[in-house]
């Protein structure tokens, strides 16, 4: 047995502790401590986790922390991890300067769109003028009463007669004169032709990113760590139940995956791992990934 691992126990049972009351207090299973003094580190979970639970150990009894930490790294050699890099700050947004509109522009284009519409207007007029007319006309010609064949005989005998009288009475021969025959054609009044309005056909709904929720409810208060989009959520001893909401991840890491319990969108997951296993979990709105 080592020099760490015989002080610690030393100075443990100068005090009069045991395992368990210190497994109880700090949530660090008997086995891991009893790892620790005996200096069996194949046993433990190793990076973080490993300096996470010398701290609680050395800060129970009393004993200064940073020290103590100091002697189990020379002891179990166990690399300082780097953190994780922080997010890249997003750029901000600079509002580009509205363009100026040309009032000279938007004035011609008003001029010019109030003139077609006065146009449009006086060709209209004009065309209903001159239907009207028409109408007009058709109806006086079905107004007057038709010569039948029978008296337009009787009318020319008459006239002939009266012309011969003439002719008899001033000795002067009638000139024969030329018969007219009025017309007038019924010509319909213009059809407008109405195109119907195109339908509107409402634009699509922008798909809206929604969060999904992971919920990690502890049986018992255990260690973890929790990245929610890449952002530090939580590192510590969790001891009821915590919500995250994110968007694309949430990373979960434990060193006793047997005491939580886990759901997605309300959802039961299966259980992540056994009793003191160190695990590490990802959750995307798709699924699980280990």
């Amino acid at each position: 047995m080592g020099s760490f691992g015989e002080r610690m126990r030393r100075e443990r049972e100068k005090r009069g502790i045991t395992l368990d009351s210190i497994s109880q207090t700090t949530k660090i299973g008997t086995h891991i401590l009893e790892a620790l003094e005996k200096e069996e580190f194949g046993k433990l979970p190793g990076g973080i986790f490993n300096k996470g639970f010398v701290r609680s150990y050395a800060r129970f009894l009393g004993m200064n922390e940073e020290q103590v930490l100091k002697e189990f790294t020379e002891v179990a050699g166990d690399p300082e991890q780097p953190l994780p890099d922080p997010p890249a700050p997003r750029r901000p947004e600079i509002p580009q300067p509205k363009e100026r509109r040309s009032w000279g522009g938007v004035a011609t284009v008003v001029v010019c769109a109030i003139a077609l519409l006065f146009g449009g207007w006086k060709a209209a007029r004009m065309a209903g003028h001159a239907a009207g007319a028409t109408w007009s006309r058709a109806r006086n010609t079905r107004s007057q009463p038709a010569m039948t064949p029978a008296k337009s005989v009787a009318a020319n005998n008459a006239s002939s007669s009266s012309s011969q009288g003439n002719e008899q009475a001033s000795g002067v021969p009638a000139t024969d004169q030329p018969e007219y025959v009025a017309t007038a054609t019924l010509q319909p009044a213009s059809q407008t032709t109405t195109t119907p309005a195109p339908e509107l056909v409402p634009a699509a709904a922008p798909t809206r990113t929604e969060k999904f929720v992971i919920l990690v409810k502890a049986h018992k208060p255990t260690w973890v760590s929790i990245t929610a989009d890449g952002k530090p959520f939580l590192e510590g001893v969790l001891k009821r139940k915590r919500k995250i909401h994110a968007y694309s991840q949430v990373v979960l890491k434990t060193n006793n995956a047997g005491a939580l319990a886990v759901s997605q969108n309300g959802k039961p997951l299966r259980p992540l791992g056994d009793r003191a296993q160190q695990i590490t979990v990802t959750f995307t709105p798709d699924g699980v990934t280990r």
